[in-house]
């Protein structure tokens, strides 16, 4: 639990900085110190849960106060029926890209310290 929290702060600040794919380097870093485990699933998941957390958060609260025009727009370009399903797509692609970078982290640390 204490991981996918660090991994929420760290993305979040980085994200509020950086380009959106600067997400997946502080995933990796995360994944290369702070995360506990050795390989597989568990990895992954915990780095797609934080970022699909943080990215679904984010994406409500703009779908919330923006009155819904972009994520209208975007579902429209999508061609998805609800504007709801672009929140749900867009924390999916978040956390797989970050569930891999966190894993390819951890992965990388197993490798040069075992």
């Amino acid at each position: 639990m204490g991981s996918i929290v660090c991994l929420i702060v760290v993305c979040g600040v980085t994200q509020m900085f950086f380009p959106w794919w600067s997400m997946a380097i502080a995933a990796f870093v995360v994944g290369f110190v702070v995360v506990e485990g050795k390989t597989g699933i568990g990895v992954f998941f915990k780095g797609f849960f934080g970022v699909a957390l943080l990215w679904t958060l984010v994406a409500t609260v703009k779908y919330f106060t923006s009155s819904d025009i972009i994520a209208a727009r975007v579902s429209t370009l999508f061609s998805l029926p609800h504007p709801y399903l672009t929140i749900v797509i867009s924390g999916a692609v978040g956390g797989i890209i970050a569930g891999m970078a966190t894993l390819s982290g951890c992965q990388l640390r197993v490798a040069l310290l075992d």
